[in-house]
């Protein structure tokens, strides 16, 4: 894994921790812990809670960002990054005497205004893909309860048959958490971009730095 990546990973990973711990801190309900200390589901109450969970999810993911809003800021993210001037993200020569401290000074300022640009931008992409996280985890976590059903009645004896909506609700889980997978991959993919021009145009500020103190 490249430094790059670790970077980019650091970065959500404490983000979307800290927002998703605030998040569950608000939201949850002695109904909620209740459930989540449940590992399995017992037979009767399978179809309301299917009924429950698909009403529920499909709601989130009406409010989860469309594959056209992935595409704005895709598009948005690649104006952002070729309107930095090329010029700014060339390594200065020290010995060239035209490069006073006036035109370091207006470097320093030009590059530290794209800087701002970057981060706000980088921030957008943030929040979106910590929601798109949340709903994974939550979505995990219903899983792996439904799994343990099914495979808790295919082991007693008792069980004629796994009932149908049980496999529909997995089935149905699986390709919630296959959609989100697939729009949290597209954020990364721009969030990889903008962490690269930003570490880019960070470089240039800390050289245009040194070269005004010296």
């Amino acid at each position: 894994m490249s430094a790059l990546r670790i970077f980019k990973f650091l970065i959500v990973f404490s983000l979307v921790n800290t927002l998703a711990l605030q998040a569950q801190n608000s939201r949850e309900t002695p109904k909620d812990t209740l459930r989540k200390s449940t590992s399995v589901i017992s037979l009767g109450d399978i179809p309301i809670r299917s009924s429950e969970l698909k009403i529920r999810s499909g709601q989130e993911l009406q409010n989860l960002i469309s594959n056209e809003a992935i595409s704005r800021l895709k598009a948005k993210n690649a104006f952002i990054i070729a309107s930095v001037d090329p010029e700014l993200l060339k390594t200065l020569d020290p010995a060239d005497a035209s490069k006073n401290i006036r035109f370091l000074e207006n470097r320093r300022i030009e590059l530290q205004q794209e800087q701002r640009r970057i981060e706000e931008h980088k921030k957008e992409l943030i929040e979106i893909i910590s929601t798109l996280d949340s709903f994974k985890n939550k979505l995990t976590r219903e899983l792996k309860i439904w799994i343990n059903t099914r495979e808790k009645m295919e082991r007693d004896s008792l069980t004629v048959v796994v009932p149908v909506k049980l496999t529909e609700t997995i089935s149905f889980l699986d390709s919630t958490l296959l959609l989100i997978a697939q729009k949290s991959n597209a954020m990364l993919d721009i969030l990889d971009r903008t962490i690269a021009a930003g570490t880019e145009i960070d470089a240039q500020i800390e050289s245009t730095k040194i070269l005004i103190s010296t």
